[in-house]
């Protein structure tokens, strides 16, 4: 008799995203517009890290579906990234509710700009 481990079979998940300088603010890239930041480093809570290729772009597969906390190493990119309303007040920091494929995108700035962009608090 063969015995099933349920937990081989929980649901997975995927996370992607591109960290960029967004040169107008608006918290979304703009590929015409906006720079792709390669080689920032991208930690998942749970002691998983994600490189951006040269197109600024990061992946984290078979995330268990949940909650997750990600940030921005700010020691792999010489700009700050902007606080968004999933930033919880924390600058390269987010916490998302992953379902599926989940997009979660770091913009950032020049460290000498203000830091609050789209709709999130001062």
């Amino acid at each position: 008799m063969t015995r099933l481990n349920l937990l081989q079979f929980a649901p997975q998940a995927d996370i992607l995203g591109v960290v960029f300088v967004d040169r107008n603010r608006n918290g979304l890239y703009d590929e015409a517009l906006d720079t792709p930041v390669a080689r920032a480093r991208v930690l998942l809570a749970g002691g998983r890290e994600a490189l951006t290729d040269e197109r600024g772009r990061y992946s984290f597969g078979n995330v268990r579906i949940g909650t997750h906390a990600l940030r921005l190493d700010p020691s792999t990119t010489p700009y700050q990234a902007l606080i968004t309303h999933q930033a919880g007040g924390l600058s390269g920091t987010k916490t998302v509710h992953v379902t599926g494929l989940t997009s979660v995108d770091f913009p950032s700035h020049r460290r000498e700009e203000t830091s609050v962009c789209c709709g999130a608090p001062p």
